[in-house]
């Protein structure tokens, strides 16, 4: 069955009016006003009447005010107890997320000790990790560089698809860093700059001990993102 906007906008209308409602101050008014409004109705009923009959009837009313006003006040009370254990739920529930995050940030430390196979989970891990925790890009910057120095200028080409991929991926996680850490990190960046500029130059330029084949364009592009 369709709704048409007409009442959607009403239902939308209605909610507002109800959370506007249940706010204490509002809440406390609108108390007040139901109060003066008997207040006025039981005196008019009343012009006449004995005093006595008078007395109780203000009595009765009376204890009637101060039930509804007391019920008020449990009722909004218990809304705010209830909204300050949600909220202190919600905040020990961010803080065991955030652990765990960490947790796993910090364990992919252990996959950087050498192995193509062992470098692609740990950078998986920081890829995945680091958006939620960017608090890690700083600890994980100076390993990710000297890594990505390794692959360019002395690895072997034992599986040098994988490395090649893992290279590329270590080189846009630098570089995607690089407006985020800033210029104190600037020292990590050149450091990558002169591995790439190396990597550039002919073989007999320099001595290279290794490094796997990548295609130049790809260097130059990352050298010039660098820069």
């Amino acid at each position: 069955m369709s709704v048409a906007k007409s009442d959607i906008g009403e239902i939308s209308t209605w909610r507002s009016i109800g959370r506007r409602l249940s706010s204490p101050t509002v809440a406390t008014a609108l108390v007040a006003v139901v109060v003066a409004a008997i207040i006025v109705a039981v005196a008019l009923l009343l012009r006449g009447q004995p005093k006595d009959v008078i007395v109780g009837l203000g009595a009765a009313l009376a204890s009637a005010v101060v039930a509804l006003v007391l019920a008020l006040v449990n009722s909004l009370e218990r809304k705010r107890e209830r909204k300050e254990r949600q909220a202190a739920a919600d905040r020990e529930e961010s803080e065991r997320a955030n652990l765990r995050h960490e947790q796993r940030a910090y364990s992919a430390l252990n996959y950087f000790d050498g192995g193509t196979q062992r470098r692609n989970i740990g950078i998986s891990v920081v890829e995945g990790i680091s958006p939620v925790v960017p608090e890690i890009r700083k600890l994980y910057l100076p390993l990710l560089v000297n890594q990505a120095g390794y692959l360019l200028l002395v690895s072997k080409q034992e599986e040098a698809a994988h490395e090649v991929d893992n290279c590329t991926r270590i080189v846009r996680l630098i570089i995607a860093w690089k407006s985020d850490l800033g210029d104190s990190y600037s020292t990590y960046y050149k450091q990558l700059q002169d591995s790439l500029r190396k990597r550039l130059e002919p073989p007999a330029a320099y001595r290279r001990r290794g490094g796997i084949e990548m295609e130049s364009n790809d260097l130059q592009r990352w050298y010039d993102d660098l820069a």
